[in-house]
This record gives C-alpha cells, sequence and structure tokens, in this order.
C-alpha cells in the first residue's frame, strides 16, 4: 500500500479576477517520482508556490505527512522537509559555489562539519571541482546542479523542482534526469514540474496534468499523454 507523503485537497488561487488554481486535488507517494505537466499558463508553477507556501491558497488544504501545513510559512515547511527549486537559479553571486551550498546548511541543518557536508552535496550533483569558483565559472546546467545541492542542504523529504529541463540540451537534459533518479534513489521524494515530455518520460512513476488551473489527467505518462483532452490542452506545442 503506497504511502502518501503530500496530499492537495481543492486548491483554489485567485489573482484578481483570473482563476490560476481552480479545486486541485493531488497526491504524491512517498519514494515516488511524480511529474506536474501542462502547457504554459497552466498553473504549475502556481500550484508550487502554493506547496511551499510563497503564495496563500484561497480555499483548500496542503497537507504534509498528515500535518495540515495550509497556513505555514515558506521557512517552516523547508524545516519540516518541504524543499523546491526554481525555473531561474537564484544563487548568491557575491559567493563562491561551495558557499552557496553552505547557506542553506547552516540556517536550515545541524551539521557539525557545514563545509564537509557541502562538498560532500557537490560531489554528489558533479560540481565539485568549482568549489572555490566564483558563480560566473557555471552554464545554466551546472547552475541547476547547484541549485539541486543547496536545496539538498536542507534535507528535504519531498523536493520540487520546477522546469530543470528548460534550456538545457538533449544530453544536459538525460544527465539531469539521472541525477534526480539517484535524489530519488538516496531517499527524498520527487515532484517534476516540467513541459519537456521526453524528460517526463525518462523520469516519472506516474503524471497529473494541469490546464487552465483545473486537474484534467492523471496516471502513466505514456496512457496520459494520449489522452485526448491532453493532445488538445497542447495544441500548437510538441508532444514527442
Amino acid at each position: 500500500m503506497m504511502t502518501d507523503i503530500l496530499n492537495v485537497r481543492g486548491i483554489t488561487k485567485r489573482f484578481g479576477g483570473l482563476v490560476a488554481l481552480n479545486k486541485v486535488t493531488m497526491d504524491v507517494h512517498e519514494g515516488e517520482i511524480l511529474g506536474l505537466m501542462g502547457p504554459n499558463g497552466s498553473g504549475k508553477t502556481t500550484l508550487v508556490n502554493v506547496i511551499s507556501g510563497i503564495y496563500k491558497a484561497d480555499s483548500g488544504q496542503v497537507i504534509y505527512m498528515g500535518r495540515d501545513v495550509t497556513n505555514l510559512p515558506p521557512h517552516k515547511r523547508v524545516e519540516l522537509g518541504i524543499a523546491r527549486t526554481f525555473q531561474t537559479p537564484r544563487p548568491f553571486n557575491s559567493l563562491t559555489v561551495l558557499e552557496n551550498v553552505m547557506m542553506p546548511i547552516l540556517h536550515f541543518g545541524h551539521e557539525p562539519d557545514v563545509r564537509g557536508t557541502a562538498y560532500k552535496l557537490l560531489e554528489f550533483v558533479g560540481l565539485e571541482k568549482y568549489a572555490e569558483s566564483p558563480i560566473g565559472k557555471l552554464n545554466l546546467a551546472m547552475r541547476k546542479k547547484l541549485d539541486l545541492a543547496r536545496a539538498l542542504g536542507t534535507k528535504p523529504k519531498i523536493l520540487m523542482i520546477d522546469e530543470i529541463a528548460a534550456g538545457l540540451s538533449e544530453g544536459e537534459v538525460n544527465d539531469m534526469a539521472n541525477l534526480l533518479m539517484s535524489i530519488r534513489d538516496s531517499g527524498v521524494t520527487l515532484l517534476v514540474i516540467e513541459h519537456v515530455i521526453f524528460f517526463l518520460r525518462k523520469l516519472c512513476d506516474r503524471v497529473v496534468v494541469l490546464d487552465e488551473g483545473v486537474k484534467i489527467a492523471e496516471g502513466d505518462v505514456e496512457e496520459v499523454i494520449r489522452m485526448q483532452e491532453v493532445i488538445s490542452a497542447y495544441i500548437g506545442e510538441v508532444i514527442e
């Protein structure tokens, strides 16, 4: 029997007259990689912002490991084990690569060897040789890996990853997929918000599809992308 680590219940979020999320409900099973897909503007990032506490839902609940966290501020959710990355990496440009990873460990962790722990995370994501380098030495794929290392520094139980494949080459996308599977294998549940279909095919156990703020499909990747309502949502975009 699957154990749920996260339950989203009837989440609605409005921005003025725009309903960005309309009664969205989904479950994330512990230990899985769940994909959250949909065309541009479908509400994927808004949902992540609600789950992480950046946005406050107008109605509905976010349940994490059986606890209602709907009204908790973002830093309290991180302390409980809910972490996320952003579409655009946000490193501290004045710090070295290693120092960037040390920051969340210092803030949220209880590690006696902060520097050593940060270095091990850089090794895990393949950036150890850049440890003492400035951020400017990193390309986009490396910056995204650094974002993962920083998120892992908070010791998450669930990590939400927002469009990490965007802007990467096919080889970099495959490399990133392998890294994410290694993170899952280390004991972290993943919610992967993504627009790149072949990335989701390679990576995910299940997918949930949003369109105009409404959940329109859920299930196995190959089954879902062949559903007529999903194809209709992606009209003008390539599903391949």
